[in-house]
């Protein structure tokens, strides 16, 4: 892949040919593609359902940029989506497995990997949202949609020795 090639020269058919054509390589690792972001009402309406890379470019990928392609940053999950995506056209792999493949086993990484929220794995690392409400609330999102309003929560489960307390910035777990 070229840092130069566009989303169409790997992807002919990307559902907008407007991005397709325009976005470049470079502007999706530099954030300054305008592919948008996947994070608001329709991710939370449709997280269930988002299993596979294919499955977010059926949700997101009609959709046009959001500034002209290489203009401006903006930060961009859906960008890098798309990079998985391209890894896949150009590999004939799934991004995960190329990555175990490629990443994981030739670095010695046996404990890690890319699985579904769904599946339950022992010592997994568990991704969370913080934002900021009125006062010194906050609202927590945690992974199948878990919502907690309190100082002191855990997004895994309800035992108080796996509890992760917010201080500033910083979270302990």
């Amino acid at each position: 892949m070229s840092l130069d090639g566009t989303i169409a020269d790997y992807w002919p058919d990307y559902p907008n040919q407007e991005i397709g054509r325009k976005v470049k390589i470079r502007h999706l690792l530099s954030h300054t593609g305008g592919t948008g972001d996947i994070f608001g009402p329709e991710f939370d309406a449709h997280r269930t359902e988002l299993k596979t890379l294919a499955d977010y470019a059926k949700l997101y990928g009609t959709r046009g940029p959001t500034f002209e392609p290489g203009s401006r940053f903006e930060y961009s999950n859906y960008g890098f989506l798309l990079l998985g995506l391209l890894v896949e056209k150009v590999s004939g792999k799934s991004y995960y497995d190329y990555v175990r493949e490629n990443i994981f086993v030739p670095a010695g990484m046996r404990s890690t990997d890319s699985l579904p929220e769904s599946e339950a794995i022992l010592r997994r690392a568990t991704g969370y949202m913080k934002e900021k409400l009125t006062g010194n609330r906050t609202l927590t999102r945690c992974p199948g949609g878990a919502r907690q309003r309190r100082r002191i929560l855990d997004c895994t489960r309800p035992s108080p020795l796996r509890r992760s307390i917010a201080v500033g910035k910083t979270y302990f777990t």
